[in-house]
């Protein structure tokens, strides 16, 4: 019996493209290698479930990407890039944005500015909002309001049956609990809905570190953000490069260290926060009123393809001096290597009345490590690495945090390592009813091994 062709997908209106086609996949992740047998990009709803149809009936795994933020490898396969579907609507009555699953934070950000409201969006401008914020969604506001994904308020699913679902608190509760957290395990989202706030401008400032000795640099941050108000947000940023060829010359062989704060507070609140930082960092610089569409502009993220690998460990406390322990792997001759110690606490310790399965909602502090790996690294070995270090910087480590793992390093930081044992339970009970043929190959890894 002959395989249905699996090069034309009836009634699809978008691009499809065969593997070995002219073209490469955009991403801005390119330390894995992404070959599927066919990538198609929908434009609406009715797309993505013929997409979905089509790899059913031809045994083909299922992989999504909009930005290409959260890649890992692939080979085979159909891959749906949802970058063409990219609509944005504002409700400035209701202060919900309804949105495609292509749409970035900063065409969030512009058109929600507009009306004088804000997202829960990350430090990165260019990343999906829809992925992120099934992810968990970590804000630089998130101390004042919660998780990204507190704050949904609907979406619609196409799941691997093909089904368009429409999934609320009221509509599918089940459902709903598992899209607060859980990625890319149930399908694919094609549109999604979440509250907004109205806020007109945050102080916010990158503080260079004065201190030499990161480990103590480390422990002043950590003493310090334990005692910030809700209303502050905060993570401390050590970055070191190498001396090698290609690294622009204003960092090349360089260490930095930055204290990155946001506040919701009045004026004389953010500069006493600066000034209790002491000698810590050089508080010349100040925070700057500065629009919400213009917050990403702050944090400097890098805004063009490049080559990343992340893990991440939520935990109870800092081991500052672990920085010094592991100087030589930190400060590495042949990769850049980045630390940064976020503030948790505030409102992410409290779940919506609705639930939610993110995990760790309890840790204070998010250690995480990201390396850039030259095409001769093994991404397993790398793995292993950030795996001690940041273990070696937690105190009581709790697990590990969706959306800040980075590439492939999925053997040894698998999805189930960011819920609770009974949550994962759940979880894996909802996408076995979900996708009990096991269509979907999400980045991170299937929750039940598969």
């Amino acid at each position: 019996m002959n395989r249905p062709d699996s090069t034309s997908i009836r009634g699809f209106r978008g691009p499809i493209t065969a593997e070995g086609a002219p073209g490469a996949l955009p991403s801005m992740q390119t330390a894995v290698t992404v070959r599927p047998e066919l990538t198609v990009e929908p434009l609406d709803s009715d797309d993505v479930a013929r997409a979905i149809g089509h790899a059913a009936e031809r045994g083909m795994p299922v992989s999504v990407t909009s930005t290409g933020h959260g890649a890992t490898s692939l080979t085979g396969g159909l891959l749906i890039r949802t970058h063409r579907m990219s609509a944005i609507t504002i409700d400035p009555d209701t202060r919900v944005a309804e949105i495609g699953p292509g749409a970035t934070w900063d065409q969030v950000t512009a058109a929600a500015a507009r009306h004088g409201l804000a997202p829960l969006s990350g430090t990165a401008g260019t990343v999906g909002a829809v992925g992120y914020s099934l992810g968990g969604g970590i804000s630089p506001l998130s101390r004042t309001f919660g998780y990204a994904a507190d704050h949904l308020v609907d979406l619609d699913l196409v799941t691997p049956d093909g089904r368009l679902r429409h999934v609320s608190a009221e509509d599918d509760p089940e459902l709903f609990w598992a899209a607060r957290g859980a990625g890319a395990q149930l399908g694919v989202v094609t549109r999604m809905a979440f509250r907004l706030f109205p806020i007109d401008q945050v102080r916010a400032g990158a503080l260079p570190v004065i201190i030499d000795d990161w480990a103590e640099a480390a422990d002043r941050f950590a003493t310090w953000s334990a005692g910030i108000p809700d209303h502050t947000g905060t993570f401390l940023s050590l970055k070191s490069f190498p001396d090698l060829p290609g690294l622009p010359e204003v960092i090349r062989g360089k260490r930095t260290a930055t204290v990155y704060v946001t506040s919701l507070g009045t004026e004389s609140e953010a500069v006493d926060q600066v000034r209790a930082l002491g000698g810590l960092v050089d508080r010349s610089a100040g925070l700057a009123p500065t629009p919400p569409a213009e917050l990403t502009a702050v944090f400097r993220e890098p805004a063009g393809p490049h080559p990343f690998q992340g893990d991440a460990m939520a935990t109870s406390g800092i081991a500052a001096q672990a920085l010094a322990t592991n100087a030589p792997c930190l400060e590495a001759e042949d990769r850049p290597q980045f630390v940064f110690i976020h503030r948790l606490g505030g409102e992410m310790a409290a779940a919506p009345d609705e639930g939610s399965c993110i995990g760790n909602r309890d840790a204070e502090y998010l250690a995480r490590i990201i390396t850039g790996p030259g095409p001769a690294h093994d991404p397993a070995v790398i793995a292993d690495e950030q795996d001690r270090l940041v273990r070696s910087l937690s105190i009581e480590p709790a697990g590990r945090v969706l959306n800040f793992l980075f590439g492939d390093n999925r053997g040894v930081a698998p999805a189930h390592d960011c819920y609770a044992p009974d949550d994962l339970r759940r979880l894996v009970d909802i996408t076995a009813r979900v996708d009990p043929d096991g269509l979907l190959a999400p980045a991170r890894g299937r929750l039940d091994g598969r």
